[in-house]
């Protein structure tokens, strides 16, 4: 078991947020001509991280985005870097980075009417890159595989959900401190988000998921973020998971927990 509560040295990273966090004019998901289809018509489909990985001092993302749209990535060490996804939509891109945990921006634009999607990330020093959803749990870049938690989103009103990976369609169990609280399936991509059904809060809060032939749990320290002064992220780094509070586009703060 993993206790995630204490011993954990704090990075303010003082990034401004003059447009917001994460925004997108549109849902989520669809295929390529779908994404092309809602762009046509003054929205856009958010770009979506494939894989990323670790070379040197840098992080390379692979996803899909619009076929031809323009794909920029902020927050790195250096400047602004970009890339223009290709006839399927497919893109590269490389932003360099430290060994601490650090935010990162990813825009997208396309079309005459500049069109735009915007979206906070959190890279590892491994290479990991995390999409912080507001209301939602959080998507890693990494593929499902082995059964694991992967991340634990909550907020200053104790709304929570927990994400991971597990075989695709099994039936979960999620349990708060020792007690049922619900259940669900896994998603086709192999990844579940499971909202606990009630508030909570406070520290050495005890999230358990179990499957047939898997048990995952995870002690948080569920205790509310304070006010993040100047509008920058607090990352908190330790040796388990990283924690990043973070402001979503409509002014609150979420905090997500994500397990190494």
């Amino acid at each position: 078991m993993r206790d995630i509560a204490f011993g954990f040295l704090a990075i303010c990273l003082a990034v401004s947020l003059t447009d917001g966090c994460a925004r997108s004019t549109a849902p989520q998901g669809g295929s390529t001509a779908d994404a092309r289809r809602v762009a046509d018509n003054g929205y856009m489909d958010a770009p979506v991280i494939t894989s990323s990985r670790r070379e040197g001092a840098a992080i390379v993302l692979s996803g899909r985005a619009v076929p031809a749209s323009r794909i920029m990535l902020g927050g790195g060490l250096g400047r602004t870097v970009s890339a223009t996804a290709d006839a399927e939509g497919r893109w590269n891109v490389a932003v360099e980075v430290d060994e601490a945990p650090r935010m990162l921006t990813l825009r997208a634009t396309t079309g005459d009417q500049v069109v735009r999607f915007e979206q906070d990330l959190l890279a590892t020093p491994s290479g990991r890159v995390v999409t912080l959803r507001a209301g939602a749990g959080a998507v890693t870049s990494d593929p499902p595989g082995t059964p694991r938690m992967a991340a634990f989103d909550f907020d200053s009103q104790g709304a929570a959900v927990v994400s991971g990976a597990a075989p695709t369609g099994a039936l979960l169990s999620l349990r708060l401190n020792g007690r049922q609280v619900g259940t669900g399936r896994v998603e086709a991509s192999g990844w579940f988000h499971m909202p606990l059904p009630q508030p909570i809060s406070g520290l050495n809060q005890k999230v358990e998921v179990l499957g047939d032939t898997f048990q995952l749990e995870s002690t948080f320290d569920v205790t509310p973020a304070a006010a993040l002064a100047g509008g920058a992220y607090r990352v908190l780094s330790g040796p388990d998971a990283v924690r990043v509070d973070w402001t979503t586009p409509g002014g609150g703060v979420q905090s997500t927990w994500v397990l190494n």
